[in-house]
C-alpha cells in the first residue's frame, strides 16, 4: 500500500487498517502452510482479504448508521459518508490490483466472489 501513499486515500486507510487482530489473513497464511506452501506467494492475497474485510466494515457501519466500531469512532462518522464510501470503492480496487498480480486465475476468481458474496450479504440486511 504504501506506494498508494501519495493519493488522499492513504492516511485515513492507513489508519483504519492499523485496527482490528487480522485473523482472516493469518488463516489463510495458516491454510496455505498446512496444504504444504507451494505455489505463487499468499501474502498478496491475505492482504486482498483484509482489504475485503475492510471495505466490508466501512460499508456495514454506513448501512447500519453505527456510531463506532472496535469502541473508537466509525470511519464515516470520522471522515464522512462521501470519503468513507470512495475509501472502501478504493480498497476494492486494490483488490482487484493484487489479484492481478497472480498467474493463477482462481485467485482473482475466488477474491471477487468474495466480494461479490460481501455485497450480497449487506443487500439482504438492508432488504430485511
Amino acid at each position: 500500500m504504501e506506494k498508494e501513499s501519495t493519493t488522499p486515500f492513504y492516511l485515513p486507510l492507513k489508519e483504519f487498517l492499523e485496527g482490528g487482530k487480522k485473523i482472516r489473513p493469518a488463516l489463510l497464511l495458516l491454510v496455505h502452510d498446512a496444504c504444504g506452501g507451494g505455489g505463487e506467494d499468499p501474502h498478496p492475497a491475505a492482504a486482498a482479504v483484509e482489504l475485503i474485510h475492510a471495505a466490508s466494515l466501512i460499508h456495514d457501519d454506513i448501512i447500519d448508521r453505527s456510531d463506532f466500531r472496535r469502541g473508537e469512532i466509525s470511519f464515516h462518522v470520522k471522515y464522512g459518508f462521501e470519503m468513507s464510501i470512495l475509501i472502501a470503492d478504493f480498497i476494492l480496487s486494490l483488490v482487484l490490483g493484487i489479484a492481478n498480480r497472480y498467474r493463477d486465475r482462481k485467485v482473482g476468481e475466488i477474491l471477487a466472489d468474495t466480494a461479490k458474496k460481501m455485497s450480497v450479504g449487506e443487500m439482504l440486511e438492508v432488504q430485511a
